[in-house]
């Protein structure tokens, strides 16, 4: 899941930090993070879990990214991102 760190959730009309948050990055870029558990937990919000089992995949995500598409099998992932550079190459 492509994400902005520090991770919230909604508590009493209010934004609370994910008790288990995965590592923080100060790059003010996305990230990806991963729950390698997902059959067991796939909900990062389930409301006995608060994040719990999701880590930081990938930090420093380049500038502009769009998204990502993922390729390979769980123990070898390839991740593949998307930023703005083919809209910019079409103008």
């Amino acid at each position: 899941m492509m994400v902005d760190l520090p991770l919230t959730f909604q508590q009493n009309n209010g934004d609370v930090p994910f008790p288990t948050q995965p590592r923080r990055t100060s790059s003010g870029k996305p990230v990806l993070i991963r729950n390698r558990n997902f059959d067991v937990n796939p909900d990062i919000n389930a409301a006995n879990a608060k994040g719990q089992g999701w880590n930081l995949e990938r930090s420093g995500l380049p500038n502009g990214t769009k998204g990502f598409a993922l390729s390979g099998d769980r123990a070898t992932p390839v991740y593949y991102v998307f930023d703005n550079t083919l809209e910019r190459s079409r103008t």
